[in-house]
């Protein structure tokens, strides 16, 4: 599949080759898969991580269901996650790029976990579900063929496809042509079709930064949970599809991580960072009299008047020539997302919708204070907060409260070992779901 050579973005390998046999006819377009082994990759930072162990993928053995400030709550998701070994243990090589780069430079064993299954999908333990849905009662043909439909949602226009699986088989409706992000897609569902059978049926993905509207019966790459019961279902976004690794390549990023960013708060800035640029979910584009209402710009002043805040804009999107002329001798250079392990915590913000950066900072070792937010992911739900992370209001009344405590509890006896206990279990949650399956 050519998926890499059309995007800016690295695309990380799967242990499968894809082919597609296109026919179109009739207005839709028939995919057949032929998936094969990729074998090959190599190591290319010295020998400077453990002995690679063969290990059992990271699995989820339980998860409570716990009441937030959101609705449908959280789950206390645990895992067979170990934290890798300190920095004191791991002795780094030469290699001088990312932990990420070097992780998807591994090789990743082709093993039964790429192969079909003989059972459907499960739920969790503790029912907790594999990737958020909210949906009361049935759909009907009707409601499917009027809602599933190309629509405003929020203000922005969302592109909606039909597909059917008809015998593990899958057509999408509408001609020949797809975007980059349909291709991440369908390449998902092709490898759901090769590890499951899927019975014959129709749906609809809505891609777009922003939520389906509520009882749009949709699978979209976040939904926004409400009180009517039919948020719509998700799926992995294109972004956490693009970057996954196999388990042997999740080893060696955490280990990676272990090893250029110890888990020692003095060696840490002790500060809470951000970085990021003007993306908003109410504002299309900011004017003079608006660019202060937006989250992000918030965020980025709050830093002139608090000795914690490290949060600053380094680019401008959808903002007027006159707000540009102002921020721009503000903005503070770009900094390697990996580099905010430096710190003693890092904020995760909304940007045009949900989070694109979350499934990242997952894999980090560093407390992450987030943003309460009804936007959610496929796999939000098993990050809940006091038990993964560290939450603040969606307003930001409470952020500098919250980042004055999590820098005060990382320097006094046990307040580090507890912020990093829930980095691991985060850590974790990112292991079991956000690998290559």
């Amino acid at each position: 599949m050519g998926v890499s050579s059309r995007t800016r973005y690295p695309y990380v390998l799967k242990p499968w080759y894809f082919s597609y046999w296109t026919i179109c006819a009739g207005g839709a377009l028939l995919f057949v898969s032929y998936l094969s082994l990729r074998q090959g990759g190599s190591l290319d930072g010295g020998n400077w991580l453990h002995q690679q162990q063969l290990l059992p993928p990271i699995s989820i053995t339980g998860a409570q269901h716990v009441e937030g400030n959101v609705w449908g709550g959280y789950w206390q998701a645990d895992t067979t996650f170990t934290a890798p070994p300190t920095a004191r243990e791991v002795h780094p090589g030469p290699w001088k790029g990312s932990c990420y780069d070097l992780a998807a430079k591994a090789p990743q064993p082709f093993s039964e976990l790429y192969m079909p299954r003989h059972a459907p999908a499960s739920t969790l333990p503790g029912g907790a579900p594999r990737a958020w849905h909210q949906w009361a009662g049935n759909i009907s043909w009707a409601d499917f063929q009027e809602q599933a439909t190309p629509r405003l949602a929020g203000r922005r226009k969302k592109r909606v496809i039909k597909y059917k699986v008809i015998g593990n088989q899958l057509y999408r409706h509408g001609g020949c042509g797809s975007s980059l992000y349909s291709q991440f897609a369908e390449e998902m569902m092709l490898v759901a079709l090769h590890l499951f059978n899927v019975p014959d049926t129709d749906f609809a993905l809505q891609f777009g930064d922003s939520c389906p509207f509520p009882g749009m019966p949709v699978i979209a790459f976040n939904i926004c949970r409400n009180n009517t019961g039919r948020g719509g279902f998700t799926m992995p976004s294109y972004r956490t599809w693009q970057h996954a690794l196999g388990p042997q390549q999740q080893q060696v990023l955490h280990q990676c991580f272990a090893a250029k960013y110890p888990t020692d708060m003095s060696q840490r800035v002790p500060d809470v960072v951000w970085r990021g640029s003007t993306t908003d979910p109410f504002f299309d584009e900011f004017n003079k009299s608006t660019y202060l209402q937006a989250a992000r710009v918030k965020l980025h002043y709050m830093s002139r008047n608090s000795s914690v805040l490290n949060t600053r804009l380094t680019g401008i999107l959808q903002a007027t020539w006159d707000v540009e002329q102002i921020l721009s001798p503000t903005l503070a250079k770009e900094m390697p997302g990996e580099d905010s392990m430096k710190h003693a915590a890092i904020i995760d913000l909304d940007g045009n919708g949900w989070s694109d950066r979350f499934h990242s900072l997952t894999h980090y070792n560093t407390p992450v204070l987030k943003q309460a937010s009804n936007f959610t992911g496929f796999f939000e739900h098993l990050i809940a907060p006091g038990h993964s992370l560290h939450q603040f209001a969606n307003d930001l009344s409470d952020l500098e409260e919250k980042a004055q405590a999590i820098v005060r509890a990382a320097h006094t006896p046990g307040g580090a070992d507890h912020l990093f206990s829930q980095a691991a279990r985060r850590q974790g949650v990112s292991a079991a779901m956000l690998s290559q399956v």
